[in-house]
């Protein structure tokens, strides 16, 4: 799908921000880092439900976030807030993919005792 045709899906515009709202909760509940986390797995979980869905697609999204961050903080977005947004990226990502790869292992288990 082109870029035009990205801009103008409401589907994506959706699944971008459940995407961007778990950002914001990570960010909500950074005094209890076990409920983010939560957050974080229960993401990559249901990401298990897209076919052929690999977990580079969290890590090339990265650059996207930034530029995202960038045009809503405007002036405000410096070298520090970069670093910031990064780290907070990586943390999120990390455990989405751990979540993700619980759920792709749960499977392989269920699959490997049936047979």
């Amino acid at each position: 799908m082109d870029d035009s045709k990205l801009l103008e899906s409401t589907a994506f515009e959706n699944s971008a921000a459940s995407i961007f709202n778990i950002f914001d909760s990570v960010m909500e509940n950074s005094e209890n880092v076990d409920e983010a986390i939560k957050t974080c797995q229960r993401a990559g979980r249901m990401h298990s439900r897209i076919q052929n869905f690999d977990v580079a697609y969290f890590k090339d999204m990265e650059g996207t976030y930034i530029e995202a961050c960038k045009n809503v903080l405007g002036d405000r977005f410096t070298e520090a807030t970069e670093k910031n947004f990064r780290l907070l990226y990586g943390f999120v990502v990390q455990h989405m993919i751990d979540g993700l790869q619980a759920t792709k292992s749960k499977v392989t288990t269920v699959d490997a005792n049936r047979i």
